[in-house]
Formats: structure tokens, C-alpha cells, sequence
């Protein structure tokens, strides 16, 4: 079982109000943006529990709607979640192409993927996926969100868990301006962009566990390692909130991108 197995039943509980406010910025987005015609095809790539396609769902009808998520705990909420045949498909983000043929998807959405999976590689998917004319849908957090995490008293334990270097070697964008950068540089043209940075206060440690790991902010610093390495981060914690008294209430300011680009009629081919 992945940890996103575990988290799953608990994975649309919105810390803080944090996705409820992107959320409701890229509905906007989306009705600024889109007009679909009958039989549109939709796919969300890492669709978690279903949330975005539920709310396409309830504002179109006869959409073919299409889910891509590794975690089949995920995936089986998403189905109780949407009353539409949905298509689920248990696989990595980067397989796409395995079950979808090219240029037939008029819609795409890759929420808080990047943190996952290398931008450039998923883009270039995206793009071959899509009709000309077609739309993606990208929401990430960057890493200028995680940076002003550790800094404060929080930079020891940054230091110790070495987490800082963990956020550097990941794939996720450096700030909205890069993820602007990168979607275009796939050959996307930029049709509605958005930088969101709400803010919140962190009290404590079992808020800070919600925050990071049950809600899934930080998973992308432990994907891949054993899941012991989680117990020995979180008794850490409890240490150093002992040692440090400053140590909480942490004011975290997130920063999201959230951008929704077409591929040209015209596409150039990759």
C-alpha cells in the first residue's frame, strides 16, 4: 500500500482553507476559458479523489470523462464521488500515452503533479495528447512556498533532515513566472494565468503532521522511501518542538500557479 493509499479517505480534508481557494480561482479560469461541445473528453492526470472532474461533471453534461492516478485508493473514492461512466486507470502519470491515442483529448488537467513528476516529460505528453485547439489545466505549488517553511527556527531541523536539499532536487517549479516559462517552452500558448499565495498559521505539531503528510503537502519529500523513515520524522518533530519553544505557531504562505494554456491549431510536432 502507498502512502497515498493511506491518505486517501482523509485527502480532501482542505487545511486551512488552502485548496478551497485555488479551487475556486480555476473554476473561474475555467468557465473564462472553456465553452465544451457535446462528447468532450476530458482526462485528469494524478486525479486523487476526483474533485476536479466532479465539478466538470456538474457543470457539463455529456462529457467522457478519464482518470489516471497510481493509487487505486484514489481512484475507488473517485468513482463514488461521480455518477458519469468514468474511465480509471490505475498507472504512473508519464503512461498516458499507453492508453490514450494522440491528439484525442480536448481537455487536460495536471493538479499538483509537479511535485511528482518531471514537468518537461508530462508537458510534452500533454501536448502530444491534445487536439489542436485543445486545453490543459496546471495547478502546482512551487518552491518558493517550501523555502519560507524552513527558514526561521525551522531552518536547524531543515538542516538536519537535509529536507531543504530534498525540496532542490525535486521536479517542482521554481515560481509562477517558471512554470509560465516551461508550459510555453512545450509549445503551449498561455491562455489565463494566475499566481495564489493565501496565508495560515500553523499552531502545532499535529496541525503541522495534518498539514504536511495527511493532507499531503510534503509527500513528494518522502515518495519513494520506506514508510519507518515517516515515524522517525515525526517523533523528530515532537523533539524539537520540545527543544525549540519558537518552534510553532508556524505562518506558512503558500504559492500556487495556476495556469490554463491551449495547443495551438496550428501545433508544431514534438
Amino acid at each position: 500500500m502507498t502512502l497515498h493509499d493511506k491518505i486517501a479517505e482523509r485527502y480532501d480534508e482542505d487545511y486551512a482553507g488552502l485548496l478551497a481557494g485555488a479551487r475556486s480561482r480555476w473554476e473561474t479560469q475555467i468557465h473564462e476559458v472553456l465553452r465544451p461541445q457535446a462528447d468532450y473528453r476530458v482526462l485528469d492526470i494524478a486525479a486523487g479523489t476526483g474533485v476536479s472532474l466532479a465539478y466538470l461533471e456538474a457543470q457539463w453534461e455529456k462529457l467522457h470523462l478519464s482518470a489516471i492516478d497510481l493509487s487505486p485508493k484514489m481512484l475507488q473514492v473517485a468513482r463514488r464521488r461521480i455518477s458519469s461512466p468514468l474511465r480509471c486507470i490505475c498507472d504512473n502519470a508519464l503512461n498516458a500515452e499507453r492508453h490514450f491515442a494522440a491528439e484525442s483529448l480536448d481537455l487536460i488537467l495536471c493538479h499538483f503533479l509537479f511535485s511528482h513528476v518531471d514537468p518537461r516529460s508530462i508537458l510534452q505528453s500533454q501536448y502530444r495528447l491534445l487536439r489542436p485547439g485543445g486545453h490543459v489545466s496546471i495547478i502546482t505549488t512551487t518552491k518558493e512556498q517550501f523555502r519560507g517553511l524552513l527558514e526561521g527556527p525551522w531552518s536547524f531541523p531543515g538542516r538536519v533532515f537535509r529536507i531543504n536539499r530534498e525540496f532542490e532536487k525535486s521536479s517542482l517549479v521554481e515560481s509562477h513566472e517558471d512554470n509560465i516559462s516551461r508550459i510555453e517552452q512545450s509549445g503551449f500558448e498561455i491562455v489565463s494565468a494566475e499566481r495564489h499565495r493565501p496565508s495560515c498559521i500553523i499552531p502545532d505539531r499535529e496541525s503541522f503532521w495534518d498539514f504536511g503528510f495527511r493532507a499531503g503537502w510534503l509527500m513528494s519529500v518522502f515518495d519513494g522511501k520506506p514508510h519507518a523513515k515517516l515515524a522517525i520524522v515525526r517523533a523528530a518533530v515532537c523533539v524539537l518542538d520540545w527543544m525549540i519553544p519558537d518552534l510553532f505557531p508556524l505562518p506558512l504562505t503558500a504559492d500556487m500557479s495556476l495556469v490554463v494554456a491551449r495547443k495551438p491549431v496550428r501545433a508544431r510536432q514534438t
